[in-house]
């Protein structure tokens, strides 16, 4: 078992509800706070900080997915020319 502090509690068992374990899923931060530091998610303006610092990171995951999709494609494009450039140069051009 899990205190408020985080270290184990000796003797004391407790069942998980599929709400914690929803909101673990969803944000094991937020459930940290809750179940194991007691703090109510009460202030709005946390809460709304929250959801904006989300949605920033969220932003600046599929800014990284798409770079990495246009590295894969310039590197393909890349060894096209490469491999074209080879037929030609053993090919004797020839074409």
């Amino acid at each position: 078992m899990i205190g408020r502090n985080g270290g184990a509690i000796k003797g004391e068992e407790r069942w998980l509800t599929a709400s914690e374990i929803g909101q673990w899923g969803y944000c094991h931060r937020a459930w940290w706070l809750a179940y194991i530091r007691g703090e109510s998610p009460g202030d709005e303006d946390i809460f709304l900080q929250g959801l904006s610092e989300h949605a920033s990171h969220a932003r600046t995951v599929r800014k990284s997915q798409y770079a990495r999709y246009a590295a894969l494609l310039l590197l393909a494009i890349a060894l096209l020319l490469l491999g074209l450039t080879l037929l030609l140069y053993l090919g004797g051009g020839s074409f």
